[in-house]
């Protein structure tokens, strides 16, 4: 019992380094009301619900064909993180997302890259819960909290998608919405796929070392360029906000 409160604690520590700096700056510019994370966290339980039952269908589909006999063992993992994993999780916190921005008066581009992030937070605090809590599973879901990360991509580029379609600029806006659906679901797929090779059900140990430097590259790169954006994001609307008040 002891043990699992303290993985719990440390995963949790671990969130929220990510999230609450990024979530302060923008406080400071001027926060959306509290209803608003609320509410998106409490979508990104229900894109849990959703995409486990997508999951379960799809799995019931490819238990039908038999497709998952007729591949090589690789080709099946690839299938399965790209489909089940990155496409049904991101589709169904894109949705959620869309939800949880929706009506938000005076949104920020942090703000939206924020809400959508609590979804991924949301998602991500169940995840983790559902594959069993222990001190390193906490420790390495709470360093690569992905989910996160993901929805702050995906936020950035939404806002900027309704940010084209308020200017009248239709090809913009659908242009930012396939980057901001298609950045996280490339991204979540590089990421699964190479910890499941890692994991070694790609049947191979050359595979395992191959899913291990993917996880590794895709982790940093992950990692730095969403704290790179977010800050950098941040800072502007702080400098914005000092000049219209200066």
């Amino acid at each position: 019992m002891i043990a699992t409160i303290l993985a719990l604690v440390i995963f949790f520590i671990f969130v929220l380094v990510w999230y609450l700096p990024l979530f302060l700056k923008h406080k400071k510019a001027g926060l959306e009301p509290a209803k608003f994370y609320l509410l998106a966290f409490v979508l990104g339980l229900a894109s849990m619900a959703i995409a486990l039952a997508l999951q379960l269908g799809l799995q019931k589909i490819i238990d039908v064909s038999g497709v998952a006999n007729k591949l090589p063992t690789v080709a099946v993992v690839c299938l399965e993180t790209l489909l089940s994993a990155s496409l049904i999780e991101e589709l169904s916190k894109y949705a959620m997302g869309r939800l949880a921005t929706w009506r938000v008066p005076n949104l920020s581009e942090a703000g939206c890259m924020l809400l959508f992030g609590m979804v991924g937070l949301s998602f991500e605090v169940v995840e983790t819960f559902m594959g069993g809590v222990d001190l390193g599973t906490s420790i390495f879901r709470g360093v690569t909290a992905m989910h996160i990360f993901f929805q702050l991509w995906m936020g950035k580029f939404w806002w900027r998608a309704m940010n084209a379609k308020a200017k009248g600029d239709g090809s913009g806006f659908v242009k930012y919405t396939l980057i901001s659906v298609l950045v996280p679901i490339i991204a979540h797929w590089l990421w699964d796929f190479g910890a499941m090779l890692m994991s070694g059900q790609g049947g191979s140990g050359e595979l395992m070392f191959a899913g291990a430097v993917l996880v590794i590259v895709a982790a940093v790169a992950i990692i730095v360029a969403t704290l790179r954006t977010c800050y950098k994001t941040a800072n502007a609307e702080l400098a914005q906000r000092a000049q219209d008040e200066a």
